[in-house]
């Protein structure tokens, strides 16, 4: 581990430093079809060991980048121009 960076060994993530650090590098996977919380899962673990570890990491995932949205609710058009014209009003549009 760099040696200028401390890390508490008691946390979780010292803890995934410690075993990651006789590796020369890291390969973070996502799930098939990640969504954003899976890249931006993955994205802040492959900051976390470049910056503590200095080791080459590659974030892959199979598939598409997608994101999931809950299904349409009667009235939910209406709120959201509602929405944009309040917004719109309130930046003096």
């Amino acid at each position: 581990m760099n040696s200028n960076i401390a890390v508490k060994k008691s946390t979780r993530s010292g803890r995934l430093l410690d075993v990651l650090e006789p590796f020369d590098s890291s390969l973070i996977i996502t799930h098939d079809n990640p969504d954003p919380d899976a890249i931006a899962s993955g994205w802040a673990l492959a900051c976390l060991i470049d910056e503590k570890l200095g080791h080459p990491v590659r974030l892959v995932g199979g598939g598409g980048i997608v994101r999931r949205q809950a299904p349409a609710r009667k009235g939910d058009h209406a709120r959201d121009l509602r929405n944009r014209h309040a917004d719109r009003r309130s930046l003096g549009l």
